[in-house]
């Protein structure tokens, strides 16, 4: 893992760039390899325009439409694809799909439930990090939206907005007193598993077979539970990494979000976590800072063909790619042990929603970047006509990079070759 860093810069009151080098000795000697691989998926509750965001041509040629021009400095960096989707409808409420490619409603019907990619690759992690995935979303949702990550469980994971709150979660240190409650909290649980595992030795000879394997497969989870936590216990007691305190979170959103991806440049940049998800705000007149923009992102996104609303709401799609421009160059700056941290990282930037205005969830507007692959096209992922393919099976292609040994990720009929 990561040994604690020098002190450097992450926010000085209008907020600074964070750019540390790759530094060998700061890797110990029982790192597992020096090619860690990350993920980072980023969710836009309400879609983007597809006139404005789809390029009109496929092919590594394409014109760039004028949504994604602010990325273009990145264009080899970044991948469009046209024609995915996961199946099934509901407007806002199938938005919380975006991720699992399962209703909610429909998750009894798979094996996993309707977890989320990203908890998915979370779970591969494990405690191999401090924080198997953070979860972000820039201020301005709704509650009822703020669904992007999922458990096995079939539970929403929360999605974390304050900003100061999580910095302090992932780089400030417990007092000891905290460290040491904390452990002792731990080991208890600990305890009450091993009491459990005793006791289950006494009535297992009891059970036919078909119980003894329900059993067993509910104390091999125990026990992957203890594992976890005494892999935890040991992170309680660790440094964090060192980074300059937190000083002042600024208002305007133009300085405000592009800090939400600093801060997962910087958790990856110091293995924090090796996954991580954002969530772009569902409503609220957030967007009042932006030039031209006077009315809320969701009013705007169902603009209706309404002029005045669609200028708005492109000043409003422009400006995320903009700052996701500004993510990707930071994952570029920043050296790891095998490249880029953008080249050791599959980045998903895409909505569960292809047109918020008619609340379609056909033809999804999904980006791919990083992760060392070859970029630069727009690709056309219809199979016939008009026919789209499954978003799942971008998914199960990613976590197979991942390394995640899987043959198959919800709704998946096969993979996406990357």
């Amino acid at each position: 893992m990561v040994k604690n860093m020098n002190r450097r810069t992450f926010l000085k009151a209008a907020g600074v760039s964070i750019s540390l080098p790759f530094m060998p000795s700061l890797y110990s000697a029982n790192q597992e390899s020096p090619n860690i691989k990350r993920m980072v998926f980023i969710h836009q509750c309400l879609g983007y325009e597809a006139g404005h965001f789809f390029p009109k041509q496929f092919g590594s040629g394409y014109k760039p439409s004028p949504t994604l021009t602010p990325l273009m400095d990145n264009r080899q960096n970044f991948t469009v694809f046209s024609g995915l989707e996961h199946g099934i409808g509901g407007g806002h409420y199938a938005e919380h799909a975006f991720l699992t490619g399962v209703h909610i409603d429909d998750a009894k019907n798979f094996e996993e439930g309707n977890i989320s990619v990203d908890i998915k690759a979370a779970e591969h992690v494990g405690f191999k990090t401090r924080f198997p995935s953070i979860n972000l979303a820039l201020p301005g949702g709704v509650g009822r939206y703020d669904r992007t990550s999922w458990n096995r469980t079939g539970s929403s994971i929360p999605m974390q907005s304050d900003l100061s709150s999580v910095f302090n979660k992932l780089f400030m240190d417990d007092t000891p007193a905290a460290k040491v409650k904390s452990s002792r909290i731990l080991q208890e649980n600990s305890s009450i598993i091993d009491a459990v595992l005793d006791q289950s030795k006494s009535f297992s000879k009891r059970m036919n077979k078909t119980d003894k394997l329900k059993l067993d497969e509910f104390l091999t989870s125990l026990r992957e539970t203890e594992k976890n936590i005494q892999i935890r216990q040991r992170w309680v007691m660790k440094a964090k990494p060192e980074v300059e305190m937190l000083q002042t979170v600024p208002t305007d959103i133009r300085k405000l979000f592009p800090l939400y991806y600093k801060l997962i440049v910087l958790a990856l940049q110091t293995d924090s976590t090796r996954v991580a998800a954002l969530q772009l705000p569902v409503t609220n007149n957030v967007y009042n800072d932006l030039e031209g923009v006077h009315e809320g992102g969701h009013l705007i996104s169902h603009h209706g063909k309404d002029k005045g609303r669609l200028k708005q709401l492109h000043t409003v799609e422009k400006f995320h790619m903009s700052i996701f421009n500004q993510f990707l160059n930071q994952m570029k700056e920043v050296k790891t042990a095998s490249g880029s941290l953008l080249e050791n990282s599959l980045v998903l930037h895409g909505a569960g929603m292809g047109n918020g205005s008619a609340h379609s969830n056909k033809n999804l507007p999904v980006i791919l970047a990083g992760g060392g692959l070859k970029h630069g096209s727009h690709r056309n992922m219809y199979k016939s006509g008009k026919t789209p393919d499954r978003l799942c099976n971008l998914y199960l292609s990613m976590l197979q990079w991942f390394g995640v040994e899987a043959d198959r990720f919800a709704t998946s009929t096969g993979t996406v070759s990357l």
